[in-house]
C-alpha cells in the first residue's frame, strides 16, 4: 500500500508576507491558517519562521528531520526584500536533500520557478566556501581521485598524466 505524502510551504506568495500552505496534490494547494487558528499544528517543529534556515544567505538551505518529517529551510527574498524573509518545505516522509528538493518543486511549482537561485546544501563543500570544481582529477594509472593536477598520487605517487571525469561519474 502506498503511503500519501503531506506537503506544505511557509514562506511568500505574490505578495510580502509568511504563510502556510498546505498542498492538496502536486501544483494545487491552499492557504492555512498561521498559527493554525487555535488547531494543533500538523509539523513537528514548534517555530518555523526564519528558524530553520542556516544563514541570511539566499538559497544556503538546511535539511531537518523530526519524527517522520523532513524540513528543506533557506534564506528567500524573491518576494519579500526584507531581512529574515525565508522559505520552508516540509514533507510528511524522511527525505533526503535532493529528494526534498525535488518534491518541492513538485508539489509548489509555482514557488520554486520564481527563484533565481540555486538551493545548495548549506553543509556541501561549495556552501562552504570550498572550491568545488566541474570535473575530479583522476590519477591515470591507479585512478585515485586528487583534486590538482601535476602533484603525485596521494595513493600510488604516481605522475601518470591526468585525465578527468565529470562530478558524479563513480571513481575508483
Amino acid at each position: 500500500m502506498e503511503t500519501r505524502l503531506s506537503a506544505f510551504y511557509f514562506g511568500t506568495y505574490g505578495e510580502p508576507g509568511h504563510h502556510l500552505w498546505q498542498a492538496a496534490r502536486p501544483g494545487k494547494w491552499i492557504r492555512h491558517g498561521w498559527p493554525w487558528n487555535g488547531e494543533p499544528s500538523p509539523l513537528p517543529w514548534d517555530k518555523i519562521d526564519g528558524q530553520l534556515n542556516p544563514s541570511e544567505k539566499q538559497g544556503e538551505a538546511a535539511l531537518h528531520h523530526k519524527d517522520v518529517w523532513t524540513a528543506l529551510a533557506f534564506a528567500d527574498r524573491s518576494v519579500d526584500s526584507r531581512p529574515g524573509s525565508n522559505s520552508a518545505f516540509f514533507f510528511s516522509d524522511v527525505l533526503t536533500f535532493d529528494q526534498a528538493a525535488a518534491e518541492a518543486k513538485t508539489w509548489f511549482p509555482h514557488v520554486t520557478q520564481r527563484f533565481s537561485f540555486e538551493i545548495v546544501d548549506a553543509s556541501s563543500p561549495a556552501a562552504m566556501g570550498f572550491l568545488v570544481p566541474d570535473t575530479i582529477t583522476l590519477c591515470a594509472r591507479c585512478g585515485y581521485s586528487a583534486w590538482r593536477d601535476g602533484y603525485p598520487c596521494n595513493r600510488c605517487g604516481g605522475l601518470d598524466a591526468r585525465v578527468y571525469a565529470p562530478v558524479g561519474e563513480a571513481c575508483a
